[in-house]
């Protein structure tokens, strides 16, 4: 069933075709709840919870073949007969009968334990959400109806305050929020702390530097304290955060609780409900609110581009490996600078850590003349000293032919199939003569490739291997025959 909307319009009950007698009591009684009103939304949640909660111990076993199908259904919506293969479902599946049904009758349902009906508390009712999606939704596949029961145990977890069910409702959204209070500076971290939710956020890892390997304290050191200068220097330019710039703010906006379900808000009084520090839901005079992180659109690739030019300065001005292809940069030419200068800065500041601090006594200037006296005449014999030169070691000359055939360290079957990707041409007939899959080539390439381009330049759409479009162009001219 699609998302929509409806608009606020009676909806005529079909007669009936047999005998009233034929109709349970309770049933009847049912019916007789029912109060028209203006027929608004609202009425139509009103009627729905009154009714339900009259028949929320009923029983029944009438065997019905027949066909029952609305958006957004309600008791009002059924003849006799299909509100008796209703509760008839509903009796074998709480009994243990699992049988497919339609998904008007799973929705209402749905709506039942949204409402408290048939439920001892709102743990129970949670509970009896969980496993209708375990043994009902997930075996038939319902997958609409599983997007929209997630969706409301989550909201149903903020309604009814089930603090107990805040992580497994909302494992996501706690991931990256505690990643985002660290990168805005809402939660005290340290270098690992804070490079770690960089890299998590952004979905980089530095491979191809050198730091990386041998000393990723250090690397993890330099991230951090670049990422804290660039943000102290973006904030004195232009009094905004850099990582609510790049990433995004915490606003509020209005929280349709149970949107496009049938349900009743018959407890408005005011309250609040923490997920995350930065995730809060807030209930005043009925009308819900959800603050919680508006993120921009492709923030990770942007911050992603952001790591690749800091892992970029530091492979220049560091030696911190060999220096690699940017590719096309998200980030403007303003930020690109500000990483350099800030890289800079860094780098200056962590050398002048490391200088001794000498303190020199006047009085023994004296001394220290004749002892440099004496160092230089030593610096000077030594320097008249001849030393053999080292011989050359032998070059082979077939592993050095065999180099030239392909660039990056690429086999040769590896860099055909790259080039066949750039020139549009059948690559699966290289494969095969090379006894390769696509699959394991492609991550051969990116390998090898990755300390150059920092990043992935062949992915996968669907089964099929692509080039980046973002480095396409620079590959044609380097593998071009």
């Amino acid at each position: 069933m699609d998302d929509h909307s409806y608009s606020d319009v009676p909806i005529p009950r079909a007669p009936a075709s047999w005998q009233k007698e034929t109709v349970p009591g309770q049933i009847r009684k049912m019916e007789s709840l029912f109060q028209p009103g203006a027929y608004t939304t609202e009425d139509r949640k009103r009627n729905f919870f009154v009714q339900g909660k009259f028949m929320e111990n009923y029983e029944d076993d009438y065997q019905w073949d027949g066909f029952f199908e609305r958006a957004f259904p309600v008791y009002h919506d059924m003849r006799v007969d299909q509100l008796r293969g209703y509760f008839s479902w509903r009796t074998d599946y709480r009994h243990g009968t699992i049988r497919l049904t339609y998904d008007s009758f799973a929705l209402i349902y749905l709506y039942e334990l949204l409402n408290q009906i048939g439920v001892k508390d709102p743990e129970d009712g949670y509970q009896k959400i969980k496993q209708f999606l375990e043994t009902y939704l997930l075996q038939f596949q319902k997958t609409i109806l599983i997007q929209y029961a997630r969706r409301w145990m989550a909201q149903y977890t903020v309604y009814y305050g089930l603090r107990n069910h805040i992580q497994e409702c909302f494992r996501e959204e706690i991931r990256l929020d505690e990643l985002v209070s660290v990168l805005l500076g809402k939660k005290e971290a340290d270098d690992h702390m804070l490079s770690a939710a960089l890299r998590q956020y952004a979905m980089y890892e530095p491979k191809g530097n050198l730091w990386y390997k041998k000393n990723p304290e250090q690397l993890e050191h330099a991230e951090a304290e670049i990422w804290k200068m660039m943000n102290e220097s973006w904030q004195k330019n232009h009094e905004t955060d850099l990582a609510e710039e790049l990433i995004g703010t915490v606003k509020s906006y209005p929280e349709a609780m149970f949107w496009n379900a049938m349900f009743y808000d018959h407890q408005k009084q005011d309250r609040q409900f923490e997920v995350s520090p930065l995730r809060i839901y807030a209930c005043h005079e009925g009308r819900w609110t959800s603050a919680a992180l508006r993120r921009k659109n492709d923030s990770e690739k942007t911050l992603k581009d952001v790591l690749k030019s800091i892992d970029q300065e530091l492979r220049r001005n560091a030696a911190a490996g060999k220096a690699m292809k940017q590719g096309k940069l998200r980030i403007s030419q303003e930020l690109q600078e500000l990483i350099h200068e800030e890289t800079i800065r860094f780098l200056h500041e962590e050398e002048e850590k490391k200088r001794p601090k000498i303190k020199i006594h006047f009085g023994d200037l004296g001394r220290i003349r004749s002892e440099a006296g004496i160092t230089r005449d030593r610096l000077l014999t030594e320097e008249e000293m001849e030393e053999e030169p080292e011989a050359a070691e032998p070059v082979n000359k077939a592993e050095a032919e065999a180099k030239a055939e392909t660039k990056y360290d690429l086999s040769p079957a590896e860099q055909r199939f790259l080039k066949d990707l750039l020139d549009g041409r059948d690559y699966q007939t290289g494969l095969k003569e090379a006894h390769l899959m696509a699959s394991v080539a492609a991550d051969a390439v990116n390998e090898k490739l990755f300390e150059e381009f920092g990043d992935s330049v062949i992915l996968f759409e669907g089964d099929e291997p692509v080039v980046a479009e973002d480095y396409a162009e620079e590959l044609k001219k380097e593998f071009s025959d």
